[in-house]
């Protein structure tokens, strides 16, 4: 009986320890996890605002240019706008046509 409780308590003692050193373990391997959950969270967070941030300053070099581009042609469009146009040729005079009525003309009222 006693070598019974001793190989009892022994055993209890044996799971006892082997599962304090698993919490351990598993402890570390939580602290591992956590820690890289938050580094996956701010790589993230970061590539999100670099790609937010790239997009604004592709929209204000395209902006740039695009504005180059509209004073450019408005230029250009000036400068030929400048120049008059020559002035048309007066048209030739018509042919005057004479009326088919050939009555002299009469006074409408007798005084």
């Amino acid at each position: 009986m006693k070598q019974f409780l001793s190989i009892l308590f022994m055993s209890i003692g044996l799971l006892l320890l082997f599962s304090s050193f698993q919490n351990e373990v598993s402890e570390k391997d939580r602290r591992k996890q956590l820690i890289d959950a938050e580094i996956k969270k701010r790589l993230n967070d970061y590539r999100i605002t670099e790609i937010a941030n790239c997009q604004k300053r592709a929209l204000n070099e395209a902006s740039a240019i695009v504005d180059s581009i509209l004073i450019a042609n408005a230029i250009n469009v000036r400068a030929d706008n400048t120049v008059k146009p020559p002035k048309p040729d007066k048209p030739e005079k018509p042919e005057i046509l004479q009326a088919k009525d050939s009555l002299p003309v009469e006074p409408l009222f007798d005084n």
